[in-house]
């Protein structure tokens, strides 16, 4: 059941879609430089450089 409004309903999710996956990136992004910058401690170094290499 492909319709043209299925179609159109298909490609508006995924443009909302890449709106939310972006919001979560750029969310990601900011507590990553907020915890790096509170994280002073030598043991937090080690979940940084996992942090950093996860994202």
């Amino acid at each position: 059941m492909q319709t043209h409004y299925s179609k159109h309903f298909e490609k508006s999710w995924r443009r909302r879609n890449n709106n939310h996956i972006r919001l979560i990136a750029l969310r990601k992004i900011s507590l990553f430089f907020f915890k790096k910058s509170c994280d002073t401690k030598p043991q937090n170094s080690q979940a940084g450089s996992w942090r950093r290499r996860s994202f």
